[in-house]
């Protein structure tokens, strides 16, 4: 009779609906009666054991939430580690395009002259090739132009460094005069195409991107590098 009526009472506690007379009531069966007691117990662990694995679910669910959260940040972290990486590695290493004039002034070099010489005879042309060497342009075009090799024998180293020393003071369509001048086969032919090209990337990309093609392709080696790099920056 005690177990059904503590199971009664129970029920009411549970619902929230006991009456205090029937809480007393059921005080009274838990501590008087060792079968109530041991079963009430009972029911406690069972009830605290439900209870521990909510609670130890609830924070697995919680643990692998975080664990999610950890693995997507990392994630993104390493994806924009890597994206840094790769736009460090473009700037350095991807070629940048060059303009017309940057290109100029990357690969133009004065000719050396080395025409000169010590015991040389002192006439125009020789005056000429010694300006040319000091620096003073001007004076070099003057000194050449008259001198007899130039004007009368068309000598081709003459019409070279008239075309160099033109080209240094940025008479550009006067040096090209001189440079195209200069017949294929002879000694300052492919000298005379490389700046000749370099002066068309001025005035004409599409003149020197034929030159420098034919620099290229020609069996010497003679500045088919420096052709190469400059094709790339065209194409």
């Amino acid at each position: 009779m005690n177990i059904q009526e503590f199971h009664f009472l129970l029920e009411k506690y549970d619902s929230g609906e006991i009456r205090n007379e029937e809480l007393q009531r059921l005080d009274h069966l838990i501590t008087t009666d060792p079968v109530i007691k041991k079963e009430f117990e009972n029911r406690r662990l069972v009830e605290f054991g439900v209870k521990s694995y909510a609670l130890r679910k609830e924070l697995e669910e919680v643990m692998a939430c975080e664990d999610n959260k950890q693995k997507r940040y990392n994630h993104w972290l390493w994806t924009f580690g890597l994206l840094i990486v790769l736009v460090l590695i473009a700037i350095v290493f991807w070629p940048t395009r060059k303009t017309s004039d940057q290109l100029y002034e990357t690969y133009y070099e004065l000719y050396p002259n080395f025409l000169v010489t010590r015991n040389a005879e002192t006439n125009s042309l020789m005056d000429g090739y010694v300006a040319y060497n000091q620096g003073r342009f001007r004076d070099a075009v003057q000194l050449i132009e008259r001198s007899p090799q130039y004007t009368e024998d068309h000598d081709l180293a003459a019409t070279f460094f008239l075309g160099q020393a033109y080209m240094a003071t940025g008479n550009f369509e006067n040096s090209l005069e001189s440079f195209i001048t200069i017949s294929e086969g002879t000694y300052f032919y492919w000298d005379s195409q490389w700046y000749a090209a370099l002066i068309y990337l001025k005035t004409d990309p599409e003149k020197a991107r034929l030159i420098l093609e034919n620099i290229v392709e020609q069996e010497s080696d003679y500045n088919k590098k420096e052709a190469r790099k400059i094709l790339r920056h065209l194409d």
